[in-house]
This record gives C-alpha cells, structure tokens and sequence, in this order.
C-alpha cells in the first residue's frame, strides 16, 4: 500500500518544473498568487495591486501562493499544487474502485494516472485539476454513503467538505457532480431510503462554511460583487458567446470533439476490444446496468450535458469528467496487471509519459514566459519594475521571471463613460499611469500602434524613447516631458 502511495506520488511530480510557464492562463494564475504574497492581502484576488480579479474563487491562488512562499518562485513550486492534487484523485479513484469496481482498484488508478487528459492537465496551472481532486472528494464520500459500510460521520465530512472546496475552487461548476449524485439518489430505491444518511447538521455546515465563508467577506465588502458573480461568471458563462470562449457549434467541435476521443487514450480502445471479447467468448448480450455503473454513466453524462449546453468552453473543463471514465473503463478491463508483460507495458507508459512531460520544455512556442521575459531583460538597461502592455493583454509570466508588476494600458486619456466595476483584466488609462510616480517602467506597444502611442504621448506632453524590439514589440522606456519650443 505504502509502496503504491510512493509510486504514485514519484509519478506526478517528476519533471513538474521542467517546462516555463505559459501565457495566458498559467501567467495569470502565478501573478495573482505573487499578488497575494506580495501585498499580504490573500482574500482579494488581484492580477495588479489596483485591479481586484474575481474570475475565480481563490482556493487555487492560496495553493500557488502557499508554495511559491515555502519552497521559492520557481516553475516546480508553481506546479506543485496541481501534482499533488493530481496524486491525490489518482488514490481516490482507486479507493472508489472498491465499491464501484471490485477488483480492479489499481487498474482504476492506472487508467486514471496514464490517460492523456488527466496526465496533460497535471502539468498545466489551472484550476482543473484541484476541482478534480475536491469534487472526487466528495464523490468518494458519497460512494462510501451509498455502496459502503465504513464511517458514515467520516464519509458525510468527505462528501459535504469535498464539494464545499470545490465551490471554493471554481464556484458552481465545483457542484455538477453533486447534482449528478443527487439525481441518482432520488432515482435509486436504496439509496434514497437511505437518504438521512447523506447530510447532518454538522456536514451541511461544514460544507456552508467552506463553500461561502469568502463570497461573504467580499461581498460585504464590495455589494456590487455579487451581481457580477451570478451575471458574469455564472449566467453569461452559460448561456452568452460574451467570453468569446468557443461558442456555437464549432466551438462545440473544436473544443471537445478532440478531448472526447483522446483524453482517455490509450485505455478506451483496449476496454473497448476486451469487451467484446468477453461477450464473444461468452456468448451473451448486453447485461442489464449494475447500479455502480447507472451511476458513473449519471456522473459522466450530466455534468458533460451542461459543458455542451453551456456557450464557455475550453478542453479542461471536462477534466472532473476523466474520474467517472476511469472507473468505467476499470470495469470493463478488469485486473491489472495480470502478467509480468502487462506489468512491463505499464511502466513503460508511465516512463514515455514522464518522458514526455520533461521534453515539453523544449517545445519551441509564442506561449513561452521564460524565453520571452529573458529576449526582454537583454534588451534594458535597468531591472523593471513594471512592464506595461499598451492596448493589448500583458504576458503575465514577466511579474513571476522578473520579479516586476505587470498592468495594461489604454491609450484614451478621456473616459467616454464611468468604469463600471468588471473585476475582471482592466487596462488603465495612459493619463493616469503616466501621473503616478513610479520607478523603472517599461512599455511595450504592438506592430501598428506606434504611432497612436506616441500621438498620445504628444498630447500629453511627453516624448517617446524607444530601446528596441521584442517578439512582435517595440519596448519603449518611460517618457520624459517635452521640451519647450524652440524660438519662432
């Protein structure tokens, strides 16, 4: 058991650090923890100490931030969360298995470890794979409630502490798979006279506490917050192309199409093959559902319904999604490794996985924070102490290789109408951050807008000093004030 553990544990953090970070979302994530640290304030989330950033709950940045503070800013601190959280379901899963998929414990583990889109997302800051890891949490729990006979005070902690940190991961979507256990205990007999058994007082607590302890304390500190949760975050999300995240149907296509036929390779075509086997040798028909498989089906399919409906879409959203696969395909392959062969192909796997994971970081990309942060610091002549981006999104990764702030600026010097709190990027206006007095900054101004750049600069009575280029990038260092015209 103990020997599992390690090897699991020696699976997912080998190599975490090999690869930079990437724009945009890895950036984002890493700036808003060093924001936490930076400023000593680890209840707003802020991607600039004047730009609050309530795209997510905070219980992934408290993670990042947690590790870069104890084991120091580099790109293996920064992934440790996410691989720790990764090991985490991998052993869940396997414990699950003993209900859901008796005998097939480890072959559950090594599906849900070796397949690509849980191995992928592992490697990837984001909030995916903690929400995999705490909404598992709770369906262990709930297993354990409605298929087991351990603690039912332990498994209602599990099942109502799971989904609250869940919610505190990623808000509402942290909750699909509670509505999917919930509907298969109202639907299944056993389960529903034993409902009693799936709260307490003391877990519904438990789970209130974790779950909207932090919406309050922010909401009672900004009222206008909760609107934008529940219009922004929750219903444009859902049911508008606002976020320009893959809307309509080839979005739809785009998006999951491919995640639906890789993410579980390689094991779906090998259960598929062993399926039919079984039923060929066996000479029977397709076998009425078990009720441990009615509810992986239910787990799977009704949160994957609401990820089709809804108009935000991006490939780790069907993360939480590969836990119910795994327990699937463990049913349908049965024990392994079974022979000394099985067992060979299986490290060999895991290797070329690792392997993989190590040769990322040589994969040559726009996305790459530390390739782009050093071209970048070659080129001044002093360290920054901002760097901003004008009228387009800043690469984030430079706050965590340079140790600098990182903001972007709008060029308009007049506000046409009143900013309404967006609590998500903002740019600030050109006017505004040339009036604050702030030490060693840099601008970098995208091909074409040179020109309006430094037309508003004139206005404004300053002149423009260009250094150079990078990437796509002029770099200019902060303006000076014009001088006075000459005479006649």
């Amino acid at each position: 058991m103990l020997g599992g553990v390690l090897a699991v544990v020696a699976f997912t953090l080998a190599l975490q650090g090999a690869r930079s970070l990437w724009e945009p979302d890895e950036g984002r994530y890493v700036n808003v923890a060093l924001e936490m640290i930076t400023s000593g304030d680890w209840m707003t989330p802020r991607l600039h100490h004047e730009v609050p950033h309530y795209s997510k709950p905070p219980l992934t940045y408290w993670t990042i931030a947690a590790s870069l503070e104890i084991f120091g800013r580099t790109e293996w601190a920064a992934r440790l969360p996410g691989a720790l959280a990764f090991a985490g379901t991998i052993l869940l899963v396997a414990w699950s298995a003993r209900r859901l998929a008796p005998g097939a414990e480890v072959t559950a583990a090594v599906v849900y470890a070796t397949s690509l889109l849980p191995f992928v997302a592992a490697n990837i800051v984001s909030t995916d794979t903690l929400l995999a890891f705490t909404a598992m949490t709770g369906v262990a729990g709930f297993v354990e409630l409605a298929f087991g006979d351990g603690s039912p005070r332990l498994a209602r902690a599990m099942l109502w502490g799971g989904f609250g940190l869940a919610f505190l991961t990623k808000g509402p979507p942290g909750l699909l798979p509670l509505a999917a256990l919930l509907v298969f205990s109202a639907r299944d007999g056993r389960s529903w006279r034993g409902a009693r058994r799936l709260a307490s007082l003391p877990s519904l607590a438990l789970f209130a506490a974790l779950a909207f302890t932090w919406y309050l304390h922010e909401i009672a500190h900004r009222p206008d917050l909760l609107r934008y949760l529940l219009g922004a975050e929750v219903m444009a999300r859902v049911g508008s192309p606002e976020f320009d995240r893959n809307s309509g149907l080839r979005g739809l296509v785009r998006m999951y199409a491919p995640v639906v036929l890789a993410g579980m390779l390689p094991w779906w075509p090998l259960a598929l093959v062993r399926e039919r086997r079984r039923r060929a040798s066996e000479q029977v028909g397709r076998a009425p559902l078990a009720r441990e498989e009615r509810l992986l089906l239910l787990w799977l399919l009704l949160p994957l319904t609401v990820f089709v409906i809804a108009q935000s879409r991006l490939p780790l959203y069907l993360l939480p999604l590969a836990a119910p696969a795994a327990l699937l395909l463990a049913r349908r392959l049965g024990p392994l490794p079974t022979t000394r062969r099985e067992l060979v192909g299986i490290v060999l796997l895991a290797a070329v996985l690792v392997g993989l994971r190590g040769l990322s970081a040589q994969y040559p990309t726009a996305r790459d924070g530390r390739r782009f942060a050093a071209a970048l610091l070659r080129q001044l002549p002093y360290p920054p102490g901002e760097v901003l981006f004008v009228e387009t999104k800043p690469h984030y990764t430079v706050a965590f290789y340079l140790g600098c702030e990182v903001e972007s600026v709008d060029l308009a010097t007049i506000q046409i109408r009143p900013r309404e709190p967006s609590y998500r990027q903002m740019a600030e206006p050109l006017a505004s951050e040339l009036a604050d007095p702030e030490p060693a900054r840099i601008f970098l101004v995208t091909p074409g807008g040179d020109e309006a750049w430094r037309r508003e600069l004139a206005a404004l009575g300053y002149e423009a000093r260009t250094l150079g280029k990078v990437d796509r990038y002029t770099i200019y260092l902060a303006p000076r004030r014009a001088g006075p015209a000459g005479p006649g």
